[in-house]
This record gives structure tokens, sequence and C-alpha cells, in this order.
């Protein structure tokens, strides 16, 4: 089962990372594609660090009660974009977006019947929205970070950005501190 629940996690995580993707290359970039992330196959969006043993890591240290993955970042040429700014609020906003979009789905699927998978829909709805708030963080390099930077004056988005490196430490942290 445990098994199952991963397998909805890095379905999740990769079919809203392809969206993203396919996002950005429908509005001018073409490294998405150049990279081979346009597809769900999940080997194109996972990175063994962050989205394998970081979890597993986090799982087995927090004795099941915290764990925290990433598929693999997604690079890109904003400027490649007829508009960079809108591009890149587009872009960011789209993995959120296709995580709810997913939830919604499987909440109607639910209503609507199939009370045998019920318990496994309700996991895919809330695993999708968990995925599409926590993307909505404003702490880089997270999706919430991108969208507030593509609202910031240029010098101020640069800076902002710049905490790339400490996102990932600083979202522990608040994970692990409640």
């Amino acid at each position: 089962m445990v098994f199952v629940y991963l397998l909805i996690v890095v379905l999740s995580l990769t079919t809203a990372k392809s969206f993203r993707s396919w996002v950005a290359y429908r509005l001018g970039d073409p490294t998405p594609k150049n990279l081979g992330r346009l597809t769900i196959n999940p080997a194109a969006h996972i990175d063994f660090f962050s989205t394998v043993l970081s979890p597993f890591l986090l799982l087995i240290l927090t004795s099941g009660l915290l764990t925290i993955g990433f598929a693999k970042p997604l690079s890109l040429s904003p400027y490649r974009f007829k508009n960079p700014r809108k591009g890149m609020r587009l872009v960011s906003l789209s993995e959120p977006l296709i995580n709810l979009t997913i939830a919604l789905v499987f909440l109607i699927f639910l209503k609507t019947g199939f009370p045998f998978l019920s318990d496994m829909m309700i996991f895919i709805a809330w695993t999708n929205f968990i995925l599409a708030m926590f993307n909505l963080i404003p702490v880089p390099p997270l999706e919430g970070a991108n969208l507030l930077a593509s609202f910031l004056p240029k010098k101020s988005a640069n800076e902002f950005l710049k905490a790339r490196s400490f996102g990932f430490v600083l979202i522990l942290f608040l994970f692990l501190t409640g």
C-alpha cells in the first residue's frame, strides 16, 4: 500500500512538472523540450537526491512524521517569452493549477461513483491539494517565490531569488519547527 501512495505522489509531481514544461514551451521557451521534460514519464522529472533520497531519509529520521520531496528543477529561459514577467507568472501558476485540477477531477469521480476506490481518490485529491498549496509558498525555489518575483521590480526580484540556495533549508526548518 505504501508503494501505491508513493506512486501517486511521484505521478502527481511529474504530471505537474510536465505541465509546467509544456506551458513554458508553448510560451516560447524550447528549453523544456530540449531537456526532454515534455513528458509525464517520471524518469524525466526524478532527481535522485530531492525526489528519492531526501524524502526517504526524512521519513526515517522523523519516524514517519515528515517527508518532503521535489521533482527535478526545471531550467527555463524566460527571456525567450514574448513578455518574460507575464510568462513566468503563467509558468509559475501552471504547476499549482494542474495539481488543483487533478484534485478536483478526483473529487468529482468520488461524488459520481466508484465507492470501492474512495480512499484512493481522497488520497489523490488531498495529495494534489497539498502539493498546490505547498508550491504557492513564496520561498525560493517554490513556484510561489517565482510568482511573487514576477510582480516585484526587476532588481528586487533578482535579490529575492538569490535566496534560492537557502530555500530548501528554510522550508525544512519551517516544517520541523511547526
